[in-house]
């Protein structure tokens, strides 16, 4: 999961494709998140776009604790989950690789170089975000803001309630501990 506002992802490891294994990896991605979930938007593959993993963000959307189920990308529209795919080289390839893994045993292993690999991204590695783009002639002049990491862009983010900053802090110190 990336957060578009400020790059915050959470990476997870899960067995297979089917909805049995890719909600739970979802819960426990969505429980860790040191912020409220606003919204979801899913690529159009079948582990995401099935009836167990759209109820479960309708009862959420239901609860109140989202504002509507989900939402997904446009068949055929490979950008429309760029903020997420352009992790895929940082936080998955150059961990992992390219190649499948078969092997069950090596989830918790995996699951727990993604804690680590998602605490370092998130709290120490600033990342460029693109303020604007203005095309000038053939070329494309892009302006980037200044980087900052996703923990940096969170606390300063004026939209988020002065309780969430307090409990982002307190989850910094936990997490930096269990390191």
């Amino acid at each position: 999961m990336t957060d578009e506002k400020c790059g915050w992802t959470q990476n997870r490891a899960f067995f297979g494709k089917s909805a049995k294994n890719t909600l739970p990896a979802i819960e426990a991605t969505h429980q860790s998140l040191p912020f409220e979930l606003i919204a979801i938007n899913v690529d159009n593959g079948s582990e995401f776009l099935n009836s167990r993993v759209y109820e479960y963000f309708k009862f959420l959307a239901e609860e109140k604790v989202i504002p509507f189920p989900m939402s997904r990308s446009r068949a055929y529209q490979k950008n429309d989950n760029c903020h997420v795919e352009q992790k895929n080289w940082t936080a998955v390839r150059q961990l992992f690789g390219y190649d499948r893994l078969e092997h069950k045993e090596l989830l918790p292993l995996m699951n727990e170089v993604y804690r680590v690999q998602n605490l370092i991204s998130n709290y120490f590695v600033p990342q460029f975000k693109l303020k604007s783009k203005v095309r000038m002639g053939a070329k494309i002049k892009k302006t980037y803001d200044t980087p900052k990491t996703p923990y940096q862009r969170l606390l300063e983010d004026p939209d988020m309630p002065d309780e969430n900053k307090r409990k982002l802090r307190e989850t910094y110190v936990r997490d930096l501990e269990l390191l």
